[in-house]
């Protein structure tokens, strides 16, 4: 703790040599007394100062950045150097102090951070401060703004980084959501070229956002701060699409919770789209914890662009030659998260009647998107390509990465596979009926009905007939009291359903379907009516044959 004497307030303020001098005196034995020399000079670093004055503190801040500067006694350590950094804080606005602006500066200071940052949540949260005030008081074209995310230590010193820094500064710090914000407003601006938006991702920066986000779904303000990162690392990084996001959505101002958070699905799907590798890898893991996080979750079948994500990991991290296929937890994400999404994404279509991703029937198509016919995948690699045999635009493509291609289909497309596998399904169960394979002639009839749910006549009487044949007449029975009552239904409506001509040929085909339906019932009764006859008779014979049993005829 601070130590200071009432009577202090009275005593006049010390000059800056004396502070300074004090600070740096090697033979100071009294951390307090550093303390409350660096909390005074922090105070007179607000006001006017002299030429003298700059000229003392230009030299204590090249003493306090050269990591000599220390602690004597270690329980004093932590606030020793949380004061150091909030005067090298203050010395950012004194004109005359320069900042450091070389690489070499730069990595020095990075050292003397890398040695503080364990220190305590005091230090860190002073250091995140000095680093915010020091781009802050840049412009985006100087040397410190422009070359600052470059910057790292030697290999021997661990390859630390700012930006690895500014991670742990963003995770540790959970208490100070303004810090937070700065320092994702930061990066945001301060990320401008491919590099470092690949750096932001390697380092993981971008998925510890996501992460505490995620952690506290309901701060509006942690998922704006990945969603400004983000948008800014997927502008850099993915096709030109990700950089459609709107001025509104990047200050995300007038935005709900839940639109963010359908923002961030987004920006999750479209860094899996990335053509580079590392950001692909990343945004497979950042999709994983989206589907652990129930709020999110529930929006990810409306992303339009998720089953081609998904499609995209599929088959990437099954090519041979893929960078990907040697990452064995990779492989099992991506093969997991296929296998769980892409029957939510049916189900999503089914109950909208609509594929995601399509525009509706009345807007017109972008001029990014257009129907295609291409062929199969040609080569196992990362960057196959597929041949253009028909489009219905003015381009010239004939061949297009398989990565320009999304596989759709509209709800009328769907439907009509259905018809046809209708169709397949009762031509093949007659054709088995007819080589006297009823077995599998009653499981085509049923696939039928599955399909139909149950309601096709057709296929009940079908199916009754080879049930027949199979002599099981009680399913028999069953699926022709169906067909029975579901032909009544439907002859009953298409009374009222006037005398078209259309009607008039449907009622006529029902009342034959009817007619068989009739006949197949009595053939069956017949069935029933020979089996009991069979049944008595065989009963009379095994009695009869029962009664000239010598050993039986006593009882």
């Amino acid at each position: 703790m601070t130590q200071t004497n009432p009577d202090d307030a009275l005593a006049p303020a010390p000059s800056v040599a004396k502070l300074v001098a004090g600070i740096t005196d090697a033979t100071q034995s009294d951390d307090i007394a550093r303390i409350n020399s660096l909390n005074v000079l922090v105070e007179l670093c607000r006001g006017p100062l002299s030429p003298d004055d700059v000229q003392q503190l230009k030299q204590l801040k090249s003493t306090l950045l050269s990591g000599h500067f220390q602690a004597v006694d270690s329980d004093d350590a932590s606030e020793l150097h949380a004061a150091k950094w909030q005067l090298l804080t203050g010395l950012l606005h004194v004109d005359g102090v320069e900042f450091p602006a070389s690489e070499q500066d730069l990595q020095t200071v990075l050292g003397t951070m890398v040695a503080d940052r364990f220190m305590s949540s005091n230090v860190l949260a002073a250091m995140s401060q000095w680093l915010v005030q020091l781009i802050s008081c840049n412009g985006p074209e100087s040397p410190v703004c422009s070359g600052l995310l470059d910057v790292k230590l030697s290999v021997e010193e661990q390859g630390e980084t700012y930006l690895e820094l500014m991670k742990q500064m963003y995770v540790t710090l959970g208490g100070n959501s303004q810090t937070r914000q700065q320092l994702a407003a930061t990066l945001e601006k301060r990320v401008t070229t491919k590099d470092q938006a690949k750096q932001i991702v390697k380092t993981g920066v971008l998925r510890s956002l996501l992460q505490i986000a995620l952690e506290n779904s309901d701060d509006g303000v942690l998922l704006q701060n990945f969603i400004v990162v983000g948008t800014r690392v997927a502008v850099l990084v993915c096709f030109a699409a990700a950089s459609e996001l709107s001025s509104g959505t990047m200050e995300g101002g007038g935005l709900s919770v839940d639109e963010k958070r359908r923002i961030a699905c987004e920006l999750v799907v479209a860094l899996m789209l990335s053509g580079v590798s590392l950001v692909f890898a990343d945004g497979v893991r950042m999709l994983q914890l989206v589907i652990d996080n129930a709020p999110c979750r529930a929006l990810l079948p409306t992303v339009p662009d998720l089953r081609g994500a998904l499609e995209k990991a599929h088959t990437l991290v099954r090519l041979k030659d893929s960078k990907l296929a040697d990452d064995e937890y990779l492989k099992e994400l991506c093969e997991a998260q296929y296998s769980l999404l892409s029957p939510e994404i049916d189900e999503y279509e089914r109950r909208h009647r609509s594929v995601v991703g399509l525009p509706s029937d009345d807007e017109a198509l972008r001029d990014d998107n257009q129907d295609a016919m291409v062929s199969d995948v040609e080569g196992n690699g990362a960057a196959s390509q597929v041949e253009v045999l028909y489009d219905d635009g003015d381009r010239e493509d004939e061949w297009v990465p398989i990565s320009r291609v999304r596989l759709r289909m509209n709800t009328a497309l769907l439907t009509a596979f259905d018809d046809l596998a209708v169709d397949c399904s009762m031509n093949m169960g007659k054709a088995f009926s007819a080589l006297g394979d009823h077995d599998q002639a009653v499981q085509c009839f049923s696939h039928a009905l599955t399909i139909r749910g149950g309601k096709l006549i057709a296929a009940l009487y079908s199916r009754g007939v080879a049930n027949m044949a199979r002599r099981d007449l009680t399913a028999a029975q069953q699926d022709l009291w169906d067909a029975n009552q579901q032909c009544r239904a439907q002859q009953k409506s298409s009374t009222s359903g006037g005398t078209s001509k259309t009607n008039t040929r449907d009622a006529e085909q029902m009342r034959s379907l009817h007619k068989q339906i009739v006949a197949a019932y009595k053939k069956l009764q017949q069935m029933h009516a020979n089996k009991k006859r069979l049944d008595k008779k065989v009963i009379k014979q095994m009695v009869k044959y029962l009664s000239i049993i010598p050993a039986l005829q006593d009882e």
